[in-house]
Order: structure tokens, then C-alpha cells, then sequence
């Protein structure tokens, strides 16, 4: 996840080189960043900008400053991206998949590509990713989280699935205790990441 945000911050701070054939969306962090550097136009660059932060790389160190998130606002802000239609982002994502297995799925979800392309494109939807990225301690608490519902979903399932029963009431029995240790699993994630996730959720319901 990590990388592929870092990929969609070098796509969105090179957009106006993509539009003119320079910059391919599959190309390497330090690819992109040379022609970043060679093709930059007059002002303070995005990798300039990152240097007077004290980064001289694309990296997670970049990512947990507390100023990287304005950094990425001015880029999204002088980017071209937002000009592009929905079709064009779809085609920009769907490079990252080419050859893959995924693309299959995506031919038969149209709308999971499309929502896909819209949140990795939409500019406070990749702000609030790096904003949570950045709550480590709400991260700990949220892994933490995550174990805790492990392992109740294990004691549940103990205690509700009846061994004897047949297999379509055993299927049934652990498919609700997993609904809700997914629903709870869910409901901490909104509890500790309401704010930063709460554009993905705009974006995604603009599609529904």
C-alpha cells in the first residue's frame, strides 16, 4: 500500500509531464523522480519542495512528516489531474495492473475501477490516507484491534457453531460470526480514522 500511494503522489506531482508524453504511471519512484527533476518548470518543483523539508527521496520518512500533507494539497492544487475525465484516470490506473490477473476482475466490476480511479485521484481522499498513515499511535491501537477480534472471532465461533449440526447450519453460524467481527472490525476502523477516511466514503457514495 505503502509504495503504491508513494507511486500516485509522484503520478499527481508529475501530471502536467504525464499529459505531455514523458512520464509513464508505471515507472519507478526514482524514474519519475529524474524526469521531475530534468523536466521542472520555472519555481520551486514538488522535489524541491521536498528537499526543504530535509527529504532527498520519496520514501515512508517523507510520508510521516507532518508537513508532507500540504506539500501533496499544492501538488494536487497545480496539477492538471483534476481536468482529466473519469475515463482517462481509469486508463492510468488500469497501467499499473497490466498483465495481471486483476485487470479479469476489473473488466467484470467496471464500477470498482471507477471507484478505485476516482478515490486514487481525488486529492483529500490521498491527503487523509496520508494523514492516517501518520497516526502511529492510532495505528497500534487499530493492529491491536485487529488481534483482539481474531481471537474473540475464534472463542465465538467455539461457542456458536454446533459440531453436530449439518453443513449448511455450520456455514451459516460461522458466516454470521464473521460478519461480525468484520463489522466490528470496521466499526474501530471509523472510530480511530472517522475524519481521514470520511473523503474515500464521499467519493465512493458519488458512484452509487
Amino acid at each position: 500500500m505503502i509504495s503504491f500511494l508513494l507511486g500516485i503522489i509522484l503520478f499527481i506531482s508529475t501530471s502536467s509531464s504525464y499529459a505531455e508524453g514523458e512520464v509513464e504511471f508505471s515507472q519507478s519512484p526514482d524514474e519519475i523522480q529524474e524526469i521531475t527533476e530534468n523536466s521542472a518548470p520555472a519555481g520551486p518543483s514538488f522535489t524541491d519542495e521536498l528537499r526543504s523539508l530535509g527529504h532527498t527521496r520519496f520514501d515512508i520518512a517523507a510520508i510521516r512528516d507532518p508537513r508532507f500533507p500540504e506539500l501533496v494539497e499544492r501538488a494536487f492544487n497545480q496539477s492538471n489531474i483534476s481536468l482529466m475525465s473519469l475515463n482517462k484516470k481509469r486508463e492510468i490506473f488500469r497501467a499499473q495492473f497490466k498483465g495481471s490477473k486483476l485487470n479479469e476482475l476489473l473488466d467484470k466490476f467496471p464500477v470498482v475501477e471507477s471507484v478505485l480511479a476516482d478515490v486514487l485521484t481525488d486529492r483529500d481522499s490521498i491527503v487523509g490516507l496520508i494523514r492516517l498513515i501518520q497516526k502511529e499511535r492510532e495505528l497500534s491501537y487499530f493492529l491491536l484491534g485487529i488481534v483482539i477480534l481474531f481471537i474473540l472471532n475464534i472463542i465465538l465461533k467455539k461457542m456458536v457453531v454446533n459440531p453436530d449440526g449439518n453443513f449448511l447450519v455450520r456455514f451459516f453460524q460461522r458466516m454470521m460470526v464473521n460478519l461480525l467481527t468484520m463489522g466490528l472490525t470496521i466499526g474501530v476502523l471509523f472510530y480511530l480514522f472517522q475524519k481521514e477516511l470520511s473523503p474515500i466514503v464521499r467519493v465512493v457514495k458519488s458512484h452509487f
